[in-house]
């Protein structure tokens, strides 16, 4: 069976049980609609029953609810059991199961090997406990897929035995949720901003968007902002304040005595549209990541960026933006300062950042896809 050419009893399994997530979730929700509506094959969705109304659009799609958590050693047992004869099965995450699947062929995707890194956060005993999912998980993929070359390089050098089976397919900002806005457009996006997270725009603001995991840096961007010299100056970050307080270290210290913070609060992707469009720039101090997509986001909605000088981020947004040494205060908010006092320099990097976007596609990485898992 080759792309597009299956007959009507060809059958693919997906595990879509990280459906709603944030950095998995939107890679399986752009891509699971593409490749539904592009080929003839029937699909057996993996996912949490609460999750089931999401997948009702897929008329070839036959839901099939699991109750096991990701990472558990349940889910191994309980997805061998559940997963039903297919042609290919497909993990958009590197989890496979462990035991013996009814499937022909089996295409994992590897986003990155943060779990085992020297900047994970877990302990010794959980790293190895990683480390055994993934070289397992790796060894019975017969494909692999990971989204930037500098993720195909970590895995390598963590699992040598990957070599030959890794295909680098880059993300892609959705351009049908990620746009500039008119000037109607952003007034009215102002007001349900402001009724729903109380910010009134009536000073600038620099944006964070993300996860608060440790390695996206959170206590020196709150450092570099506290010490920048403009006192007019606001950091929003999306999310819940009491999601970030506990999960970094000494972080609910670290804010209290900084003034001209807003967290929004769970917000619609509408309003994050908003706030990357209105903002003065974007900043991202990550100092790990396999891809990063919150850069993309930034450059379709027009916003400036500063962001970490790491190999990956190098790859992903070429000159497109302003690097700063993440592991340096002084480097952060000395690009605060430098974005914050040269509109010139904002201008130049928004039209970089558009000519940017022409490097990533929808329809290149759906095509790519279609190439990997249905290689015949």
């Amino acid at each position: 069976m080759g792309i597009l050419s299956a007959g009507k009893n060809g059958v693919v399994g997906v595990d879509v049980r990280m459906y709603h997530k944030s950095g998995i979730g939107r890679y399986i929700r752009s891509l699971l609609p593409g490749l539904i509506n592009s080929t003839d094959y029937r699909y057996d969705l993996y996912g949490y029953e609460e999750d089931r109304g999401s997948f009702a659009e897929f008329l070839r799609a036959e839901f099939i609810p699991v109750t096991s958590r990701i990472y558990l050693p349940k889910e191994h047992i309980e997805l061998a059991r559940k997963i039903r004869p297919c042609d290919l099965y497909f993990s958009p995450h590197f989890i496979h199961p462990l035991f013996k699947i009814p499937a022909k062929r089996r295409v994992i995707t590897v986003h990155d090997v943060f779990h085992i890194s020297g900047r994970s956060i877990f302990n010794p005993l959980q790293k190895l406990y990683m480390k055994t999912l993934y070289d397992r998980c790796i060894r019975k993929a017969d494909e692999i897929i990971t989204v930037s070359e500098f993720s195909k390089s970590e895995i390598e050098k963590y699992f040598p035995h990957s070599r030959g089976k890794i295909t680098v397919i880059p993300f892609y900002t959705d351009r049908s949720n990620f746009f500039i806005l008119d000037k109607s457009a952003r007034a009215e996006i102002k007001k349900q901003i402001t009724a729903n997270c109380g910010f009134d725009f009536s000073h600038p603001y620099i944006l964070y968007v993300g996860n608060i995991k440790p390695h996206k840096n959170l206590l020196r961007l709150l450092e570099a902002f506290r010490q920048n010299h403009n006192r007019e100056l606001y950091l929003l970050i999306v999310g819940e304040r009491e999601g970030f307080i506990g999960r970094e270290k000494d972080f609910d210290k670290k804010i209290m005595g900084i003034p001209r913070i807003v967290f929004t609060g769970k917000i619609s992707d509408e309003m994050i549209r908003g706030l990357y469009s209105l903002a003065e720039f974007f900043i991202f101090p990550s100092y790990y990541e396999g891809f990063g997509s919150p850069p993309l986001e930034a450059m379709a909605c027009g916003a400036p960026i500063a962001a970490s000088d790491i190999p990956v981020l190098r790859e992903v947004c070429g000159g497109a933006v302003f690097y700063f040494d993440p592991y340096s205060v002084d480097s952060i908010v000395h690009a605060i300062d430098t974005l914050d006092t040269d509109p010139a320099l904002r201008e130049r990097l928004m039209r970089a950042g558009t000519e940017r976007l022409g490097h990533f596609s929808p329809e290149r990485n759906l095509q790519s896809h279609l190439e990997v898992l249905f290689k015949e």
